[in-house]
């Protein structure tokens, strides 16, 4: 699977924040505190979700209703487009969507 792009829609402290991955290899290197940790954890809780912990961690720090993105793979030639947001106190609201 190769990761294409995403958007971070009010993840942690990343918000209305875009990538687009490069071919070959992509490195991020900002200053401590710019949220090279919670860019991880975005594309981790893109693909697998986020368990209870990680939710309370990376619930917006404005008091949105939701946050989420969306992330754009590739694999066996093909794209999808994964839609997540998640409920800051509800899992049972959480959304996905592959396209």
């Amino acid at each position: 699977m190769k990761l294409l792009s995403m958007y971070v829609d009010n993840f942690g402290k990343l918000s209305g924040f875009t990538y687009n991955f490069e071919s070959s290899m992509n490195t991020i290197y900002e200053e401590n505190g710019w949220g090279k940790s919670t860019f991880a954890a975005f594309i981790k809780a893109m693909l697998y979700g986020l368990d209870r912990d990680s939710r309370a961690k990376y619930t917006p720090w404005t008091n949105m209703a939701s946050f989420g993105g969306t992330l754009v793979v590739e694999s066996k030639g093909k794209q999808y487009r994964i839609e997540r947001t998640f409920s800051p106190k509800r899992p049972s609201l959480d959304t996905l969507k592959v396209r």
